[in-house]
């Protein structure tokens, strides 16, 4: 992979180094122009370490169906997965975290989300699934 390294001097002369992943700023740049072929390219180059990082970068381009197929994050995952609407994924998510984390500890404000959101859209089985 392609990288480069940056180093900024502030006044007391602290140097800082920064990787700059070339490959991260071309596909960034693809995005923004709507390349989305040569993105894929760029995408291809990136180590698997900055796909949450690509995730946001979606995110916030409004891209977030995109966004939740790249990120590794659950928590980003879920947050995703609800706001498209995807709620079975969105409850798919809750039970990987739950498994993953201390059982005796269940992520309570997740079904909440999930449950309320459920009722919004009258998924009157999934929110009765996330309230009990």
């Amino acid at each position: 992979a392609e990288q480069s390294k940056l180093y900024l001097i502030d006044k007391e002369l602290n140097v800082t180094p920064y990787t700059l992943h070339m490959a991260l700023v071309e596909y960034q740049t693809a995005i923004m122009k709507q390349d989305f072929a040569a993105a894929e390219t760029f995408f291809a180059q990136l180590p698997e370490s900055l796909h949450n990082r690509v995730a946001r970068f979606l995110e916030n381009q409004g891209y977030q169906a995109e966004a939740l197929q790249i990120s590794k994050d659950d928590e980003h995952r879920f947050e995703l997965a609800t706001g498209l609407g995807k709620l079975q994924m969105a409850a798919d998510i809750i039970v990987s975290i739950s498994s993953q984390a201390n059982p005796a500890m269940p992520p309570r404000g997740k079904w909440k989300n999930l449950g309320d959101v459920a009722l919004e859209q009258g998924d009157f089985t999934l929110a009765k699934r996330c309230f009990t």
